[in-house]
C-alpha cells in the first residue's frame, strides 16, 4: 500500500469524481511554513501530516475562507484529527483485508471505473483532466478505487453479512413506530384576509384590526363565513369563499400555521396578525390519515434495523481492529 493518502480514499467511489470537481486545493496560512511530518505510525505504515492536509483539503480551504486567528486555529486541529482518524480507520481496513488475503480483479476495477465515468457523464479526457487537477494520474486512481473496493469487500464479509433482521423484528418496529407511517397532517381551511399595507402606521392597522374585529362578531352571530370573506377578503381566495384548499405544516405563514393546527373542526379563530395583516381563519376539517400498510412499509423497516445495526457491528469491529494493532499518534 503507499504512503500518500488522496482526499478521493474518503469517499465511496461512486461519488469521487464528484467531489473532484468541486475542490480547491488546501493552501497553508500566508508566511506560514509546514514541515512535513509524521503524526501516526499504524502497524508498519505510516500517516504524515501532509497526508492529513491532503485528505482534509476541502474543508481546510473552507475554514480559511470563514475564519481566523484562534477561532481559525483551533477549527483546523479539530479537523485535522478528524481526518487523522478517518486516516487510520481505512488503514486498519486495509489491513485486515490483507489478512484475510483479499483480493481483486483487474476486472472488479475497470468496471468500477466504467460507472465512475458513466454516472458524472464523463469522456476519458474529461477523466483525466480532473485527474490532473488534483495531482494524479489514472493509475493512482485506479489504485484508490481498488482501495475502496477492498475496504467494500472486507466490511461486507466482516460486518454486513453476520446481520440478519427477522420478520418479527420487522413486524414489531411497525406495531411500535406506527407514528412514522402516518401521511403528513392535511387540512382544509378558510380565511378572511385583511391585507396590511408596507409601512403602514398605527392609525392604518388599528383601523384594519377593528374592521376585521367587526366582521368576526357579524361571524360569531351567525353570518356566512364564506358570503363575508367575498365581501371583505383582500385575498385571491375571496372568490371562492375564503377557500385555501388543503394545506400542510410548513405552507402558510408561521403565526398562521400555529392558529390553523391548534383548531377544531369548524372552530373559527379570533383574529390573528401574520406579515401579511389580519387574518379570520376557518378550519374547515381535518382530513383522513391512514398509516402506511405493513406490506408497503416492511423493505422500508428491514433496511432501517439493518443500517442500526451495521453501525454498531462496525463500531464493535473498528475496536477490535484497533485492540490488535499497533497505533501510535503523535499529532
Amino acid at each position: 500500500m503507499k504512503r500518500r493518502s488522496k482526499a478521493l480514499l474518503l469517499v465511496g467511489w461512486g461519488a469521487l469524481v464528484c467531489s473532484l470537481a468541486v475542490g480547491e486545493p488546501w493552501k497553508a496560512p500566508a508566511r506560514a511554513v509546514v514541515i512535513d511530518r509524521i503524526v501516526a505510525v499504524v502497524n508498519k505504515d505510516i500517516i504524515t501530516l501532509s497526508d492529513v492536509q491532503e485528505a482534509g483539503k476541502r474543508e481546510f480551504s473552507q475554514l480559511q475562507q470563514r475564519l481566523n486567528g484562534g477561532r481559525l486555529k483551533r477549527e483546523m486541529e479539530g479537523v485535522q484529527r478528524k481526518y487523522l482518524d478517518l486516516l487510520i480507520t481505512r488503514r486498519l481496513q486495509l489491513h485486515r483485508a490483507k489478512e484475510m488475503n483479499l483480493n481483486l480483479s483487474g476486472n472488479e476495477v475497470e468496471k468500477a471505473l466504467e460507472e465512475v465515468k458513466k454516472r458524472n457523464k464523463l469522456t476519458d479526457s474529461d477523466m483525466r483532466a480532473l485527474l490532473k487537477r488534483e495531482g494524479l494520474t489514472l493509475k493512482d486512481y485506479r489504485e484508490r478505487i481498488g482501495e475502496e473496493l477492498l475496504i467494500r469487500k472486507v466490511t461486507n464479509i466482516e460486518v454486513n453479512s453476520r446481520i440478519s433482521v427477522t420478520p418479527e423484528e420487522v413486524r414489531a418496529y411497525y406495531d411500535s413506530n406506527l407514528s412514522e407511517f402516518m401521511p403528513p397532517e392535511r387540512l382544509r381551511a378558510s380565511h378572511i384576509l385583511f391585507l396590511m399595507p408596507v409601512n403602514a402606521n398605527s392609525d392604518v392597522e388599528q383601523a384594519k384590526r377593528a374592521a376585521a374585529e367587526g366582521v368576526l362578531a357579524k361571524i360569531r352571530s351567525g353570518a356566512d363565513f364564506a358570503e363575508l370573506a367575498k365581501r371583505h377578503s383582500q385575498d385571491p381566495s375571496a372568490a371562492r369563499g375564503g377557500d385555501l384548499g388543503v394545506i400542510r405544516r410548513g405552507e402558510v405563514l408561521p403565526n398562521f400555521e400555529r392558529v390553523l393546527f391548534a383548531m377544531k373542526d369548524g372552530e373559527v379563530s379570533d383574529v390573528s396578525r401574520t406579515r401579511a395583516g389580519f387574518h379570520i381563519i376557518k378550519l374547515v376539517r381535518r382530513l383522513p390519515r391512514k398509516a402506511k400498510a405493513f406490506s408497503e412499509a416492511q423493505t422500508e423497516i428491514r433496511n432501517r434495523i439493518f443500517q442500526k445495526k451495521a453501525k454498531t457491528r462496525f463500531t464493535r469491529w473498528l475496536e477490535d481492529l484497533k485492540k490488535r494493532a499497533y497505533i501510535e499518534v503523535t499529532m
